[in-house]
């Protein structure tokens, strides 16, 4: 019988046979130690994400009880259609194409870093890079603070072997965080809706 612990370390190491076992023994898998369910081949994912009715995502998008901050990730419609067309009016073909170029740019500079080397953690050293270096760009976050950003974020993710609470770290994490986008959105409007001296 297949087992998903989505917390035990030798899962985080290589996730794959799991997925596998799950896919042919369990395809919607039930854990009843942990209370929760899993679907795990494609067209199950598709189906349900596709009926927010019997699939929400209202609950969170993670094992614990607390879900703090309500996000695109953890609304169902209505409020996420119109959180998503907020969001797309970043997304324009226009401003997907300008930002090829740069994005561009920044994986080269991180596969460059890796050339010489003879073992890579491509996960580690370039993918989970990449992704929140973009993001950061496109909030305009200043290249300086994206170090720390990424290691707030990391902290807030950790979880001890075997356990689902967030460690006191990652709550301290979640509180830099918070405040560090609290200021830098003030900051922004505040910027956005400065008139001109006369």
């Amino acid at each position: 019988m297949v087992r998903f612990n989505p917390y035990a370390y030798e899962f985080h190491d290589d996730p794959f046979p799991v997925y596998k076992r799950l896919r042919d023994e369990a395809p919607c898998y039930y854990d009843e130690e942990l209370g929760f369910w899993a679907l795990s081949r494609y067209a199950d994912v598709v189906a349900a994400l596709h009926d927010p009715e019997t699939y929400c995502s209202g609950y969170g998008i993670t094992l614990e009880d607390d879900n703090p901050l309500p996000m695109l990730l953890t609304t169902d419609p209505p409020e996420q259609t119109r959180l998503r067309r907020l969001v797309s009016r970043a997304f324009t073909p226009r401003r997907v194409a300008d930002l090829e170029q740069p994005i561009r740019a920044l994986s080269t500079i991180y596969l460059d870093a890796l050339r010489d080397r003879t073992v890579i953690d491509l996960i580690g050293d370039y993918a989970a890079l990449l992704p929140m270096d973009v993001i950061s760009r496109l909030l305009g976050v200043p290249d300086a603070d994206q170090q720390q950003l990424r290691k707030w974020s990391d902290a807030l993710l950790h979880r001890e072997e075997g356990r689902p609470d967030v460690t006191p770290e990652g709550i301290e994490a979640a509180t830099h965080l918070f405040k560090y986008f609290s200021a830098f959105v003030t900051d922004r409007r505040a910027s956005v809706w400065k008139l001109p001296s006369p």
